[in-house]
């Protein structure tokens, strides 16, 4: 628990730095962002474990901001039961309003962990009643994809499986259209 409240403590000092630096040299202003920090129990519980066991679920973090020149930057860590840690660079950012619910999906390459060097893809949603969700990752070796890819997003959304994040926060701001 402890390492979860540092992890978290540390996204969020990151990100404010960074608003800070970007207001103060009018430099790389940010638009757009997703921030989905905790603990992996949704995902846990989702998958078949008691919520006792999902209590050992470690780690979600996803942090991503797409600045005014139209660059992306962001990190995505994900901390396995196992304690294995998969990480990945986020370099494209989407964000949809779709009625009451606002999606944000995220593609980059994974840089640690068994998956290295494959693409992904990510995304997470709060609903009309301001309840977080967030997705796993999708795996995908090659090319890349686009997370702004308009013919591949509808497909993707549609088979995409979110869960209520039960132990933490999701944050989505901005528009990217």
């Amino acid at each position: 628990m402890k390492f979860a409240t540092t992890f978290i403590f540390l996204a969020a000092c990151f990100d404010a730095a960074d608003n800070i630096s970007a207001r103060l040299f009018d430099r790389r202003q940010v638009v757009a962002s997703v921030i989905v920090v905790g603990s992996d129990a949704g995902w846990c519980i989702d998958d078949g474990k008691s919520e006792t066991d999902a209590n050992d679920c470690v780690n979600f973090s996803l942090n991503a901001k797409k600045f005014k020149d139209d660059t992306v930057k962001g990190k995505l860590v994900d901390v396995w039961v196992d304690r294995s840690v998969y990480r990945g660079d986020i370099d494209c950012l989407k964000i949809i309003q779709d009625g009451g619910e606002k999606i944000a999906i995220v593609s980059g390459i994974v840089t640690g962990g068994p998956q290295e060097g494959d693409f992904f893809l990510a995304a997470a949603k709060i609903n009309a009643d301001g309840k977080g969700y967030y997705g796993p990752w999708d795996f995908t070796q090659g090319e890349g994809v686009d997370c702004d890819d308009s013919v591949f997003l509808p497909n993707f959304l549609a088979e995409y499986d979110f869960v209520e994040h039960l132990k933490g926060v999701v944050k989505i701001q901005g528009s990217t259209l």
